[in-house]
């Protein structure tokens, strides 16, 4: 376990970013996600969505960072197409 959680994180067929934060804790955790820290130090935009609600939640540079419940993933990052210069 990371100090800030679980995340786990791979290349897609496409080039995108596949990330999935984890909270295993039974308590509300706050999450930090470095993009340098998933591989790719090329890429410091991401575009964020929650695969939980099914919606974007907009572009992040350098880092995304989220508070939520127990036993939940919840977030699963792409490259933005036109967000970030």
């Amino acid at each position: 376990m990371y100090p800030n959680g679980e995340q786990f994180a791979r290349p897609l067929a496409n080039g995108d970013w596949g990330v999935l934060l984890l909270n295993r804790l039974p308590t509300n955790l706050t999450l930090t996600l470095v993009f340098t820290d998933i591989g790719d130090t090329t890429v410091t935009c991401f575009t964020v969505r929650d695969v939980w609600a099914q919606k974007d939640l907009g572009p992040f540079t350098q880092r995304f960072q989220v508070t939520f419940a127990p036993s939940r993933p919840d977030f699963q990052t792409e490259p933005p197409r036109r967000l970030c210069a």
